[in-house]
């Protein structure tokens, strides 16, 4: 590997990833103004880093003027090419027009350009068209109206009554997932509208916005199949059932699944459970899906790569290590056997997938892809020893636990065992996600955590 280059923009990177660095930045904006409002409160709530490339921040704010208080969540983009305040620009010239919502404090967009960045207030976002549309009373409430009530039944005279929404995860750029609370109301009162009764039903569902019609159109045809398989075989991995798609403004509602998270109690998962999980797979895998997007051996190899030169820039002692092991994936690649390709979850872990019990659930579908079958395996297996590296699961938990998920998947499909194309993926997996995560999330215990990655990932390819 030649020697990695460096990030002309790492000084700016280290500042907005400490709150309070990037809290007086952000404050001699308004100083600077002569604005009244004061930054009482400032927390990072996430980092996505790509060395060279990208740096985005979702940020916690509170903002005071006078008796006045606002909570904000603010979205940072260092620009890499330079077009902060033309971003800034277009979105004072959105607001204008009305297009973006404009907080009672703060402003809708701002440029820093002392670190070459903008941030926009939630709901704003640079990329998300729809976003603030789709939040709008009228919208949401049109949506609700469109899931049939508490039993999707559309002739049993429910209406929507109260609701209360949470915002459960924002990925500025691509995602929205929100939570509502809905009462369903089927009594009327005199003026002829829903009123509360015993009969009232409270219910929950999942919203979730993506960039595109066409997005949301592929990831409600996926859940369709797959919902409609587990409701016929009680092995299949329970999903959300699609409920309603907002084509207008990119949104699938879809139902709440019960559950705990695995990777929650990540030490309490037993090999009986991994091979439950490993048998969903298979069946899973099987499934006749509407996917287009595809990654074969040769698309993976390249995004081990580019994930070795990424971490090589911010981690210039691990680059040799980095080099041995692309090295020798790629000298693997040519004697590796090539399946057809079949749906794939994409990032298929513990950290997706739920249990109330009796029965396992899997969620986030925003990855799905035709791949070789064994990736979904691999990406299982890879954020097994992940876990291991953080600490999540004691040493040589995740061989024991990676070995039975594996062997009861083996036993459904009709593929066969194919270790060698295990150990590989693992391997290229291992190097290009779960090394590059602590960078990518600038972690602090990132180079001993990193460490660990990569000997797992040797030992794979068996160096």
């Amino acid at each position: 590997m030649p020697a990695p280059a460096t990030d002309a923009r790492q000084d700016a990177v280290r500042i907005a990833s400490v709150a309070s660095q990037l809290r007086a930045h952000l404050q001699s904006w308004f100083d600077e103004r002569g604005r009244a409002e004061r930054i009482e409160s400032l927390d990072v709530e996430y980092l996505i880093y790509m060395p060279g490339t990208d740096f985005a921040a979702l940020y916690a704010a509170t903002l005071r003027r006078g008796d006045e208080i606002e909570r904000a969540l603010l979205f940072g983009n260092i620009r890499y090419d330079d077009d902060a305040a033309a971003l800034v620009a277009k979105a004072e010239q959105r607001a204008a027009r009305g297009k973006f919502a404009r907080p009672r404090l703060g402003e809708p967009a701002y440029h820093l350009p002392a670190l070459g960045m903008a941030l926009w207030t939630y709901p704003n976002d640079p990329k998300l068209k729809t976003l603030r549309a789709s939040l709008e009373p009228d919208a949401v409430r049109s949506a609700l109206g469109n899931l049939g009530g508490p039993d999707g039944k559309r002739d049993a005279g429910w209406q929507v009554g109260a609701y209360d929404s949470t915002l459960v995860r924002y990925i500025p750029r691509k995602r929205v997932v929100l939570r509502y609370e809905i009462e369903w109301r089927q009594a009327r009162g005199a003026d002829g509208g829903p009123r509360s009764d015993p009969s009232s039903r409270l219910t929950h569902v999942y919203a979730k916005l993506f960039d595109t019609a066409e997005q949301a159109a592929q990831a409600a045809a996926v859940l369709e199949v797959l919902s409609r398989a587990a409701q016929a075989d009680r092995r299949a991995l329970r999903v959300p059932q699609p409920l309603y798609v907002d084509a207008e403004h990119h949104v699938v509602y879809q139902s709440a699944l019960p559950g705990e998270l695995l990777v929650r109690s990540a030490d309490d998962v037993t090999p009986a459970r991994v091979a439950e999980i490993g048998r969903g797979l298979a069946l899973f895998q099987q499934s006749r899906l509407p996917i287009r997007a595809t990654l074969t051996l040769d698309g993976e190899l390249e995004k081990s790569l580019e994930a070795a030169r990424l971490v090589s820039m911010v981690h210039p002692d691990l680059a040799p290590a980095l080099g041995r092991l692309t090295g020798r994936l790629e000298r693997a690649l040519g004697g590796l056997s090539r399946l057809p390709l079949v749906p794939c979850h994409g990032t298929f872990k513990l950290a997706h997938l739920l249990s109330d019990g009796p029965r396992i659930g899997l969620v986030d579908f925003d990855s799905v892809v035709l791949a070789d079958p064994i990736y979904d395996v691999a990406n299982f297996v890879a954020d097994l020893h992940y876990l291991e590296a953080g600490g999540a699961l004691p040493a040589g938990r995740a061989e024991r636990l990676g070995n039975a998920f594996h062997d009861a998947w083996c036993a459904q499909v009709p593929w066969g065992r194919r270790d060698t194309a295990l150990d590989w993926y693992v391997a290229s997996l291992l190097v290009r996600k779960q090394a590059l995560k602590p960078v990518k999330h600038l972690h602090a215990d990132a180079a001993p955590k990193m460490a660990r990655i990569l000997d797992a990932a040797r030992r794979r390819l068996g160096a």
